[in-house]
């Protein structure tokens, strides 16, 4: 289970009387702060006590999941060490105290707990969407970035992505189906592509279409465009980062699904199933591929080159900082969202 743990600097005469003797410093170190408490030396934000019953309450939750003994009301879940198994584990407790429906991924909208606080509240309005769209950035007047889950199944590998794209366009994820109780998840490349398509639907009439997909995500996407272009739409941009094509998939998965109430090792086993039986066809329009510099042992070292062959108008190939992984995370992100900047134009 990760935990966060704060140590305070020791001064450095301390440190070195402790150890082996290391030359002088070029220049006198500035005096160390005073210790916090509450060990915020790595946060953000100012420490802001609970204000509420409900606040407090919440607090009391991200302190028992995350492991950390204070929170404050703008504290930020992610910031404190939070990640997606985490926050299914807090979602659960949410529901569970206050009783209402909260999916993880209302997280990513409100990760602070004022902002969770102001989402529960009774007197929130609530906005009717598809479950499977999340919103991850608002504003601007650019048309909207939809983006697919990698073979997790969250869309929370998509957050600092969006977060350099705040204000200049809206930004949905588009999560798997299987993660909420009662869901079952899909099958195949193409049932997730009917069905993420039907949830764009509620968001934006018609095209023209801003689609992209991380891993898997990518190949979820490139079925959603095929079938918007035989509708006579228009895809203005479809994007792959880092996405694996035909004959250059690892190890198939093994053919028992996982047992038990284990909901996200039964959406990527499904993930995977269905990512390994995708036979892509040739796409009439044009793509942009995303690759990253750093190349695992047993990762292709050249993604991109299946999908070049099945895009008949041609196809875009930006190299980003960062292996499969921390190509979304920060500061590689930044480079990522420059070269995608650039793809999207003024769409």
């Amino acid at each position: 289970e990760r935990r966060r743990y704060w140590v305070e600097r020791a001064p450095v005469r301390a440190a070195a009387a402790s150890g082996p003797a290391a030359p002088a410093p070029a220049q006198e170190p500035a005096p160390a702060a005073a210790p916090d408490p509450g060990g915020r030396a790595e946060l953000l934000a100012a420490y802001v006590s609970p204000r509420d019953p409900t606040e407090r309450r919440i607090a009391d939750l991200f302190g028992a999941v995350l492991g950390v003994p204070r929170v404050g009301a703008h504290d930020d879940f992610f910031e404190l060490g939070g990640s997606s198994l985490l926050a299914v584990r807090l979602a659960t407790r949410l529901r569970e105290t206050f009783a209402v429906e909260l999916s993880p991924h209302a997280l990513l909208q409100a990760p602070t707990v004022a902002a969770l606080a102001r989402e529960i509240a009774p007197a929130a309005a609530a906005v009717p969407r598809h479950p499977l769209l999340v919103p991850l950035a608002e504003g601007g007047a650019g048309a909207p970035l939809f983006l697919v889950h990698p073979a997790g199944g969250h869309v929370f590998v998509l957050r600092d992505l969006a977060a350099e794209l705040e204000g200049e366009r809206p930004v949905w994820g588009l999560r798997a189906r299987g993660l909420e109780e009662g869901e079952e998840p899909l099958a195949s490349v193409e049932e997730m592509a009917a069905l993420y398509l039907d949830a764009l639907g509620q968001v934006r009439p018609q095209g023209p279409w801003l689609l992209g997909g991380s891993s898997m995500g990518g190949m979820v996407a490139f079925e959603m465009a095929q079938r918007l272009r035989a509708a006579g739409e228009e895809v203005a941009l479809l994007a792959l980062f880092d996405t694996y094509g035909p004959g250059q998939m690892p190890p198939p998965p093994s053919t028992v699904r996982p047992a038990g109430r284990d909901r996200l090792a039964a959406v990527q086993h499904a993930c995977m199933e269905a990512m390994f039986a995708y036979r892509p066809l040739p796409y009439p329009g044009r793509l942009v591929h995303f690759r990253a510099a750093e190349r695992r042992p047993g990762e292709p070292l050249r993604p991109e080159q299946p999908w070049i062959d099945l895009a008949l108008e041609g196809a875009e190939v930006h190299v980003v900082s960062g292996n499969h992984l921390t190509m979304h995370q920060r500061p590689h992100v930044a480079v990522l969202a420059r070269w995608l900047r650039s793809a999207l134009g003024t769409a």
